[in-house]
């Protein structure tokens, strides 16, 4: 057994224990050291094939470590930093920096509903000044409260109206691009949860 064959297997062993690694970075880190044992494989047995397949992959991998380190992440604003650390604990800067500009600020003028009951709601909204009143309920929703996240879980209309009782500036995203995103990265999605649940536990307690 040569050189090539141990790569071969070494390397197929690293892709095969990969699943184990559930933070980005060592899994990134884990499938770029696959990448490049492929890439020797395919240079030791002259199948280059292997090596030109496995480049790009490698590529994407340093490009993806480069964005979460710290040299790659994108700058925040303070109000934009203020509620990652609050709601988004467990992203990297640079992930919620692709949910923040998903987003949009507007402004809620006083007595405008943010929601109405039964109807369907089209986007999560998170209130960054200003206060709003779930109607018929002593519930008083400010800074960083999110509203419409229920029907976001389970779909269906509104279960509450909410209306402004001050103008309000808010950030809203459509949900069907907020849903998009999860699909296509499950970690942005799985984080996204646990705002979501924390909210709706806030509301409750």
């Amino acid at each position: 057994m040569d050189l090539s064959f141990w790569l071969l297997n070494a390397a197929y062993a690293v892709y095969v224990v990969s699943p184990v690694f559930k933070t980005m970075v060592k899994l990134r880190i884990v499938l770029l050291l696959a990448t490049i044992l492929f890439i020797a494989y395919g240079l030791s047995s002259g199948v280059m094939s292997v090596t030109w397949w496995n480049l790009p992959f490698g590529a994407i991998h340093l490009w993806q470590l480069w964005k979460i380190s710290p040299f790659g992440q994108q700058d925040l604003d303070a109000e934009a930093a203020g509620v990652h650390s609050e709601l988004f604990p467990t992203l990297s800067q640079t992930d919620f920096a692709t949910i923040w500009k998903l987003g949009e600020e507007r402004i809620i003028s006083v007595h405008e509903e943010l929601t109405t009951q039964g109807e369907r709601v089209a986007d999560l909204t998170l209130i960054l000044d200003g206060n709003a009143a779930v109607v018929d309920e002593d519930v008083t929703l400010t800074s960083l409260d999110l509203v419409g996240e229920m029907s976001l879980l389970l779909g269906g209309g509104a279960t509450r109206t909410v209306c402004a009782t001050s103008e309000m500036r808010v950030r809203t995203w459509p949900k069907a691009h907020l849903v998009a995103l999860g699909e296509k990265n499950p970690h942005l999605k799985s984080a996204g949860l646990v705002a979501l649940g924390q909210s709706l536990a806030q509301k409750v307690a």
